[in-house]
């Protein structure tokens, strides 16, 4: 820490200046240090003083200034049928929602933009939207960069979607691609196609989906209701819920380690289903099923002709199946 920060630093601890003025200064400092004609350890730059520092005084704190908004960047960029969507996050929320045809629109509130690299351009149809945080710096007061993205798109967009420390939230979209985040949740709604979801200290919700879908996450629960399709479903610490009709065929795995799993059903399906726990009790209120081994902790049967499979493991937690 050179001389400068150390001064912007004690004048925060005696008062004299609020953290939002502090920050202010640090980052000013920080970019006078990246540009040309900087004499290390100076508090001035070629041709140009460096940021006011108010000297030590006796007159007392000064009161909180209101502090403001975030950096806000707009665009719209026109596409074709099929266009592709990836955005890249960070320390913040992702949301993508279908809209018009024809069009993408995206909007970003960037938090501490003086240490945030953000972009947004296109390639032919595909739209690349990126927040990246700036090497260096510091993130004083608990006041980290990042940004939030909203993002409509056309419904038959397909895409790729990763944050980090901050949600996704999907809505509408029927074109396939990976949603992944870490220290947060996940919510598909009313979506198309193959989904893989990854997160971890974070659930994940899916609530109206048709195709294929794989999810995992950690210390947390999965709930996947009103789908059609094949999934698979892993978590440790949480429980999984699946609500819907399985695809013709399908194999559908659903593994936890500490948490319950529930199986309702729809449709007419055809399955051989292996369902056990170690510390629980397996539950079927299927009729018409032919078992061919249960005990307390244990399932083995099978419903119609067999065509698809269910597999459900969890360690410390009950199973039903209806």
């Amino acid at each position: 820490m050179n001389g400068d920060r150390r001064r912007v630093l004690e004048l925060v601890a005696a008062g004299k200046i609020t953290t939002v003025e502090a920050e202010r200064l640090i980052d000013a400092i920080e970019t006078s240090e990246s540009s040309p004609g900087v004499v290390p350890g100076s508090v001035y730059v070629e041709q140009e003083e460096m940021p006011y520092l108010p000297p030590i005084d006796d007159s007392g704190a000064k009161d909180e200034p209101e502090e403001k908004a975030p950096g806000t960047r707009e665009e719209t960029f026109t596409v074709g049928q099929s266009p592709n969507l990836i955005v890249r996050g960070f320390n913040g929320r992702v949301r993508v929602e279908a809209g018009a045809d024809g069009v993408i629109q995206m909007k970003a509130k960037i938090k501490r933009a003086s240490r945030v690299i953000f972009e947004a351009v296109q390639e032919g149809d595909t739209v690349t939207i990126a927040a990246k945080r700036k090497s260096g710096g510091l993130d004083l007061f608990g006041r980290s960069p990042g940004a939030e993205i909203t993002v409509t798109a056309p419904a038959a967009t397909s895409i790729d979607l990763t944050t980090s420390n901050g949600p996704i939230e999907l809505r509408g979209i029927e074109g396939s691609g990976p949603v992944t985040t870490s220290n947060g949740r996940i919510l598909l709604e009313n979506v198309k196609g193959r989904h893989d979801m990854r997160t971890s200290n974070g659930r994940v919700e899916v609530n109206g989906m048709e195709g294929d879908g794989e999810v995992r996450t950690t210390n947390a629960s999965i709930k996947i209701l009103n789908v059609r399709g094949a999934f698979q479903a892993s978590t440790k610490n949480g429980s999984i819920s699946l609500d819907g009709e399985l695809a013709q065929g399908a194999a559908c795995r659903l593994e936890t380690s500490n948490g319950s799993v529930s199986v309702k059903l729809a449709g007419e399906p055809s399955l051989r289903i292996d369902a056990r726990t170690s510390n629980g009790r397996v539950r079927s209120e299927l009729p018409a099923s032919i078992v061919a081994f249960q005990d307390k902790n244990h399932l083995v049967a099978t419903i119609g002709e067999g065509d698809g499979e269910l597999f459900i493991r969890t360690t410390n937690g009950s199973v039903l199946i209806e």
